[in-house]
């Protein structure tokens, strides 16, 4: 038997067999190059395929489980020839093979955001891991690591889809959509920042009249937008406003805080938990023993996705979910979804990319309809794909080209010695604007080939059509209600003036340097410190950026514990939390003591609020 034989032979054997395939990727130069045709099996009852040109598999397998299999039915196909293909192909996927590395790591990254925007969460991390062989400082690779984590996460999220039924949707303005959502009229109020300048995703906040309590999102000194809450007294008077508790805070933005209508639940969007990119939208669920909010959930897909996604409600009728998102819209604008109110969502694998982009569409039945009879034959599947992808790529070089302007700016601030190595980062990353832009260029070009489709045909796209089109819910559009004072904490490191180290002073601050001292110096009684490393070798004091005080502990894993501050209460050191992360230390989390005995963070909030009952 030839070898072209035995490769057909051991096609028609493997014929009937689950092939898991991988969709073919117009980015496929930043791929290495598999061999001509082969199968291989890497565990029983999984065969997987690599065909080339026509299409790109890329499969991740691990050395342990890498077996070729090698039927029968074969005859004269040598196992060495077997074995040389299994080797080459394994080198290839696993990013070894020459020249492989050579492209841009910059340029990747920035493949890989596109990549995971059209919802390729495999592709997008494999390329990520090709980017951190060649990232040429921390700074890159830090990026490259937040960008792997998101398509990761947005891998895990697969395995948890929820399939809501629409209602409606339309694309509103982002400067005022939230008026568009059925609330009591005048009950959003706008804000501003300290330069009277509106966040443009976040430009108010929900404060109906008469509420007792009020839940809303603000920037910090820090420039971080958190949520805070407050009471109202009889008078209409507004307490001070009290941060959100850890779960909930995270060192980027939290906006657009809603509290079901029960106070059982609340729903907020945050860009620093869990999620796959962008905003993505979280419920926490009210404890009442901790009388506080528990752990937030991702509410996964299709209401999370790598775009934003934000401002979740229930309608009070108990008929309707709704929230918006800017995945499928122009810029400056957003899409408002309505859906069904499923009391319990069942919840589903989605492994296949183009179903997913279909249920993150969140199309209603009526639109999907007209679009069938609208495209005459043309898949309007292939269009919405590529205009997301159109998008994706957009947004990712503009979002690049914005931060290389801003390296630009930082150059010239830096000390002269300090600025060969910077100047040849931004040179790293002018080089990959050619590669993004061509990109861009060939996603654009594909999807005017694809509208003028559907023009010779007699279909119209959604943006030709004249016809207005007619919602199945009534978008009523409000007013909006008068500004509201709001009275924030002051959450800053203040540099304090130097002690010479003869106490240990409550509060967290900033000196000239950080002294540390051993942890059995706390003060008696409940004490929150905030951790900020574990190391296995003994740090230096310069590495806490001032940090006071400063405590050293080592644990019975032979490790040194870092933590600083001394506050009396869970409020104030979340108040410092935010500024210790933007310092650096963005793992730095709460811990809490009694005379110096380890506290579970709900022990000892629990322990807090008995004594402020007690007390009160």
């Amino acid at each position: 038997m030839s070898i072209i034989g035995a490769y057909a032979a051991l096609s028609l054997f493997f014929v009937a067999m689950p092939v898991p395939a991988r969709e073919t990727d117009p980015l496929r130069h930043n791929l290495p190059q598999l061999p001509d045709s082969i199968y291989f099996k890497t565990a029983p009852d999984s065969i997987y395929t690599v065909e080339i040109p026509d299409s790109l598999f890329a499969v991740e397998v691990p050395d342990s489980l890498f077996t070729a299999q090698e039927p029968d039915s074969l005859g004269r196909l040598a196992e060495e020839k077997l074995k040389a293909k299994v080797d080459s192909l394994r080198s290839a996927l696993s990013g070894k093979k020459p020249g492989l590395n050579a492209f841009d790591p910059a340029e990747l990254l920035a493949t890989a955001d596109s990549l995971r925007k059209a919802y390729e969460f495999y592709r997008a991390a494999e390329i990520c891991r090709q980017a951190l062989d060649s990232a040429p400082d921390a700074e890159l690779e830090q990026e490259v690591r937040e960008s792997l984590n998101l398509a990761r996460n947005g891998l895990s999220m697969m395995k948890y889809c929820t399939h809501p039924k629409v209602v409606a949707r339309k694309t509103v303005d982002l400067k005022d959509f939230f008026l568009h959502y059925p609330l009591e009229d005048r009950s959003w109020r706008a804000q501003s920042g300290e330069d009277g300048v509106r966040d443009s995703i976040a430009p108010a906040n929900y404060l109906p009249e008469g509420a007792g309590e009020r839940y809303f999102s603000a920037r910090d000194e820090n420039g971080i937008l958190n949520i805070y809450h407050s009471s109202i007294a009889e008078d209409g008077e507004m307490s001070e406003a009290k941060l959100m508790g850890e779960r909930i805070t995270s060192w980027k933005d939290e906006i657009y805080p809603m509290v079901s209508s029960d106070g059982r639940y609340l729903y907020f969007a945050s860009r620093g938990l869990y999620g796959m990119g962008g905003y993505d939208l979280y419920m926490s669920q009210w404890d009442r023993d901790l009388n506080d909010w528990g752990e937030p959930m991702n509410m996964g897909f299709p209401y999370s996705s790598p775009y934003d996604d934000f401002l979740f409600m229930n309608s009070e009728d108990g008929l309707y979910s709704i929230f918006a998102s800017n995945r499928d819209c122009p810029e400056d604008s957003v899409c408002i979804y309505v859906l069904e109110y499923d009391v319990m969502p069942l919840r589903k694998s989605v492994s296949d990319v183009q179903e997913l982009r279909r249920l993150a569409a969140l199309t209603p039945p009526d639109e999907a309809l007209k679009e069938k009879q609208k495209g005459n034959g043309i898949e309007i599947g292939s269009y919405s794909a590529v205009m997301t992808r159109v998008r994706g790529l957009r947004d990712s070089l503009y979002a690049f080209t914005r931060s290389l302007d801003e390296m630009r700016a930082n150059l010239a601030k830096l000390p002269a010695g300090e600025q060969g190595a910077y100047l040849n980062l931004i040179r790293t990353k002018e080089e990959a604007l050619p590669g993004m832009q061509k990109e861009l260029d060939e996603a654009s070009a594909a999807l005017k080939r694809i509208e003028q489709d559907f023009l010779s045909s007699g279909a119209m796209t959604e943006k030709e059509s004249s016809e207005p089109a007619k919602d199945s819910f009534p978008f009523e559009k409000r007013t909006i209600g008068e500004d509201i004072a709001i009275s924030l904490p002051d959450n800053s490191l203040i540099r304090s003036n130097d002690n010479g180290g003869a106490d240990i002073s409550e509060g967290l601050y900033r000196s000239q340097e950080s002294r540390i001292s051993q942890e059995s110096s706390l003060p008696d009684g409940l004490v929150y410190r905030i951790v900020l490393a574990t190391a296995v070798d003994r740090m230096a004091p310069e590495a806490f950026k001032g940090l006071e005080p400063l405590f050293e502990k080592m644990s019975t894993s032979l490790k040194y514990n870092y933590s600083a501050g001394v506050f009396r209460s869970y409020e104030e050191a979340l108040a410092k939390l935010n500024g210790v992360r933007l310092l650096g230390f963005t793992e730095a989390f709460i811990s809490a003591s009694l005379n110096g005995k380890a506290l579970s963070i709900r022990e000892a909030r629990e322990l807090e609020h008995r004594e402020e009952t007690i007390g009160g």
